[in-house]
């Protein structure tokens, strides 16, 4: 088929029109997306291809073609609060003393740890097939919506790429030790057709895992 197919070995950042394509396209499929749904910068590179790859996004109230479209259509990131010594044990010093050195006072931080003011390049989660951690985990709250973006609104897409933060207010169900809050998303394909990253889903993804490095006083939960 190499009459009917171009393959460009390049990102597509850097493809013009019509320096590479003749014209812009009416459909991009990409799967530019991990654990937690946009470390793979699936955001910035729809940005561009919605200015300067795609036609037009296709109206509400039209019916013929002629219409930018991307699959996935858009995405859905839930969230869940969770106890797991497991993740406790590999994130958090729990200790003030080791082998007689008193470390109290002394700041620790985990290696996947980042604020939204910190310059680190490195994602502020970690990633775990939360049914196979080792000695299971405990859900202290009922998974919850965090997020909404749809892939062919360029203007949601830039105000997720914007960075601005927002509160959400979640009921805790169940006592227990708060070690991380957990992440999936559910990737609309197309008005039909979806599929979910959650914890009891089998699929090539894992969950994304925030662990919670200090609260004040004790690190627990009671109702």
């Amino acid at each position: 088929m190499e009459d009917q197919i171009k393959i460009l070995h390049m990102k597509s950042h850097d493809v013009q029109v019509p320096a590479h394509i003749p014209e812009r396209v009416s459909l991009v499929v990409t799967e530019t997306v991990d654990a937690g749904l946009f470390g793979e910068g699936i955001v910035e590179t729809l940005i561009h291809a919605w200015k300067y790859l795609l036609l037009e996004p296709k109206p509400k109230d039209a019916s013929c073609g002629g219409y930018g479209q991307v699959i996935p259509a858009g995405a859905v990131v839930y969230g869940m609060f969770v106890e797991c010594p497991e993740i406790r044990r590999h994130h958090r010093v729990c200790v003030n003393d080791v082998v007689g050195v008193n470390i109290e006072g002394v700041q620790f931080s985990s290696p996947v740890h980042c604020t939204h003011k910190s310059s680190e390049a490195n994602e502020p989660y970690a990633t775990e097939k939360m049914s196979r951690v080792p000695g299971g985990y405990k859900a202290l709250s009922q998974p919850f919506q965090a997020l909404t973006v749809d892939f062919n609104s360029l203007q949601d897409l830039e105000s997720v790429a914007s960075g601005k933060s927002f509160r959400i207010s979640v009921l805790v169900q169940e006592q227990g030790h708060l070690d991380c809050f957990i992440t999936w998303f559910v990737l609309h394909l197309d008005h039909e057709h979806s599929l979910s990253t959650g914890p009891g889903e089998e699929s090539c993804w894992e969950q994304a895992v925030f662990p919670i490095q200090s609260l004040p006083g004790e690190c627990n939960i009671f109702i």
